[in-house]
């Protein structure tokens, strides 16, 4: 089977149906993978300028104290990654049904795996430097994107699509993704927000620590000499 199958048009990217935007194969093929494309792109010269850069140690979420606002958040940022996997697999299956092909949309489930892995592991422990911007910049809202051009483009199509996959379906199946996306970039930046506040209170407490402790020393050292008189 052909990565388009049986669609009205090819993979050309001039489309009669929906220009001026381009035909659902190249759609399929071309713009919903870049995203993931662009951020697998992007990782080894993070990594790389990470490397020749002095930065802090990365503590792992595990190892400090989440507030509930930091744990609910968390797990609304893996449970919409779940949503749109779940979301994908479902397009693909109906499109499979209808022998649309399904073009390289199953690599958009490398982009969210990277994506949340990214994130789980802090940016692998703090080795990939700006991964934070990398997913919100180009995989989030580059899946925001370029799922809103696809829905624009079926809605432009304008034809009735019935059977076991109707056009109106794919339309809503993708909106929701499109949702989920921007969703998610938002979420990306408010636990950033969240991490700062807790990685600034923390070492605000680490300081006081010291300066207690720091006094608590010099007192110790004191002691002795006034109790000799």
């Amino acid at each position: 089977m052909s990565l388009c199958g049986v669609r009205p048009e090819g993979f050309g990217p001039s489309s009669t149906l929906s220009s001026p935007l381009p035909t659902t194969c190249f759609t399929d093929t071309i713009l919903i993978p870049l995203p993931t494309w662009l951020l697998l792109l992007s990782l080894p010269p993070l990594f790389l300028l990470t490397r020749r850069t002095l930065y802090p140690s990365h503590k792992s979420n595990s190892e400090t104290k989440r507030s509930w606002t930091l744990t609910i958040s968390i797990i609304a940022y893996y449970f919409l990654i779940l949503v749109n996997i779940l979301m994908l697999t479902l397009e693909l299956v109906r499109l499979s049904m209808i022998n649309f092909g399904v073009g390289l949309l199953p690599f958009e489930y490398i982009g969210l795996l990277v994506g949340a892995y990214l994130h789980f592991s802090n940016g692998i422990g703090g080795r990939i430097m700006g991964w934070r911007w990398s997913n919100t910049g180009v995989l989030w809202v580059g899946g925001l994107v370029v799922n809103v051009v696809k829905v624009v483009g079926l809605a432009k199509e304008g034809g009735v699509r019935e059977g076991k996959y109707p056009l109106s379906d794919q339309i809503t199946d993708v909106a929701v993704s499109a949702g989920v996306f921007g969703v998610i970039a938002i979420l990306e930046g408010w636990l950033w927000v969240l991490g700062r506040r807790g990685n600034a209170e923390r070492v605000g407490k680490e300081g006081m620590g010291s300066v207690c402790s720091g006094e608590e020393e010099m007192g110790l050292r004191v002691a002795p000499i006034g109790g000799v008189r």
